[in-house]
């Protein structure tokens, strides 16, 4: 009887039609920097903060500056290679491979030298964070240890002063009087 007389729901009835594409991510349009609409620049000085028109157009100049240096680059690149003949080519992709190979070799040595400076300053008691472990880090080992060495020294040495203020500290002046209580005259007094 109690379940008849909660009011049943068909929700489905109050469901939107959504199709599959409208739920697919919206493009982000594309315009030409050389040619912006008043309401693009709109939107570009409310998304960034800006109050005249003198900024966006140097962020634009800025970004599409950038963008043809890259692309001439690229360019460059591409006609470098249509000149070269096979045997360069080889060789210019050999030099290219090379310098990936190096940085590679440096980003793991990186990589082995911070495990290690990691492992000196836990037997030393520090912790530390990946941005100051950054900072002692270098991809010579003697290098590295000599900054973890100096980063413990100061720590200690911050310590030691931390724990000086903290411990050092003044006496009172005045020692309020002394008065002796004795729980038994109270308890008696009560009654």
């Amino acid at each position: 009887m109690f379940k008849k007389q909660l009011l049943p729901m068909k929700l489905q009835y109050f469901a939107e039609n959504t199709d599959v594409t409208e739920t697919a991510e919206p493009k982000a349009p594309e315009f030409d920097a050389e040619n912006l609409t008043d309401e693009q620049l709109a939107a570009i000085k409310e998304k960034f903060g800006f109050k005249d028109d003198t900024d966006v157009d140097k962020i634009i100049k800025s970004k599409h500056s950038r963008w043809q240096k890259e692309l001439e680059s690229e360019k460059q690149e591409a006609e470098k290679l249509a000149k070269m003949n096979a045997d360069e080519k080889a060789e210019h992709e050999r030099k290219k491979l090379e310098e990936r190979l190096a940085e590679y070799e440096r980003k793991e040595v990186l990589s082995n030298m911070g495990r290690e400076a990691k492992a000196m300053l836990k037997e030393k008691n520090v912790k530390v964070n990946d941005e100051v472990l950054s900072l002692l880090v270098k991809e010579n080992a003697d290098d590295t240890k000599g900054n973890v060495n100096a980063f413990v020294e100061y720590m200690e040495s911050e310590r030691k002063r931390w724990e000086i203020e903290r411990n050092t500290g003044t006496t009172p002046k005045v020692v309020p009087e002394k008065t002796e209580i004795d729980v038994f005259k109270q308890a008696a007094e009560k009654y």
